[in-house]
């Protein structure tokens, strides 16, 4: 984020035309930006180039640098720091311009990326994650975690490397995430490893395979990883899976799994099946009672007699919006003598405890 502020130095002398910013990005190294500036050409004979003069107090430059564009990417930035930058043109035998219009550039400290997985590190086990197979969360001497106390196993104890690990989380349709893991082996020979990545949304995100070869005396190996995705659905997966070709003497090890980007939108709650007016035909005990509904869903019939106990009568499925229709047939099932009134409700399965 950044803002711009002009002024006008006061001394008569050449003046390159106002600077504008065209762009501001974050670059290497972390908390680093650069701002792009463009103006428009001198006409004039003799020019060598421009300079563009950078400084942290207003007129008081301490850093130039030298092109013969009319646009200039200026490095290495800090973010929650104020900027002055104005240009001016030299001559090939050294003579200079006066600067031109000065511009203020403030660069905002962004907000830190949003953490999204839970339970990366696997402190808690895997408890936000899904899991099929041979895989074990390790905390104990030899296994070396690079993040907190705990991590996954594939395959320990010379188990088939069948596992599967995965999470589902939210996302932002056209936005970036970057997704960031340690992938190791806690070996004794030097043999491999190989563990597959998969990012799936719509379509496939990612997919990567990582092997790593072990090297031996029951000592760990770690690689950090690092991936980008552009979303592509409100909903994404992330999905490890053990695809090793051996697994004696040699474990595939999963830690610090994290995933950054901006936060996903709230998902709106969806709203409730929408449930027309029934009608009902027949006489207690051969009763028909029918309705359209405008949404798919499970639906429940329930009786009362005195509208404070309700007995369920039936239950059916509708698969897509349409008609529905009940038959309540409980005939020598009422209580004799006849009762005065019969009631009906219809709805969701939720009320099926006896909430309407």
């Amino acid at each position: 984020m950044f803002a711009v502020h002009h002024t006008r130095r006061p001394e008569p002398g050449i003046l390159v035309s106002t600077l504008f910013i065209a762009l501001a990005l974050s670059i290497a190294p972390a908390h680093a930006a650069a701002v792009k500036i463009a103006w428009n050409p001198v006409p004039e004979t003799g020019l060598q180039g421009y300079r563009i003069h950078l400084g942290t107090a207003s007129h008081t430059y301490t850093v130039t640098h030298d092109t013969s564009q009319t646009t200039f990417e200026v490095p290495d930035l800090d973010y929650g720091k104020t900027y002055y930058l104005a240009v001016s043109v030299f001559g090939a035998t050294g003579q200079e311009s006066l600067y031109s219009e000065e511009i203020t550039v403030e660069l905002a400290i962004p907000p830190a990326p949003s953490e999204i997985l839970v339970n990366g590190s696997f402190e808690a086990g895997t408890t936000g994650w899904t899991t099929t197979g041979n895989q074990t969360v390790q905390s104990a001497a030899p296994y070396l975690p690079t993040d907190g106390a705990n991590i996954v196993a594939f395959n320990a104890s010379n188990l088939p490397p069948n596992a599967v690990i995965s999470q589902t989380f939210s996302t932002a349709v056209g936005e970036t995430y970057v997704l960031g893991f340690d992938a190791g082996v806690l070996a004794f020979n030097t043999s491999a490893q190989t563990l597959a990545v998969n990012v799936s949304g719509s379509a496939n995100l990612v997919s990567q395979s990582i092997t790593i070869l072990g090297t031996g005396g029951g000592t760990n190996r770690w690689q950090p990883q690092t991936f980008s995705f552009v979303a592509d659905s409100t909903t994404t997966t992330l999905a490890f899976q053990d695809q090793s070709l051996t697994t004696n003497s040699i474990d595939l090890l999963l830690d610090n799994v994290k995933l950054t980007g901006p936060a996903a939108p709230p998902i709106a709650p969806a709203d409730p099946p929408t449930i027309g007016t029934p009608s009902l035909t027949g006489s207690p005990g051969s009763m028909v009672i029918s309705l359209r509904v405008a949404a798919a869903g499970t639906y429940a019939l329930q009786r009362s007699t005195d509208l404070i106990q309700w007995e369920q009568v039936a239950e059916t499925e509708l698969l897509e919006p349409g008609n529905l229709e009940f038959h309540d047939t409980t005939q020598g099932v009422l209580p004799e003598p006849p009762v005065p009134a019969l009631f009906y409700r219809i709805g969701s399965t939720a009320f099926a405890s006896g909430n309407p």
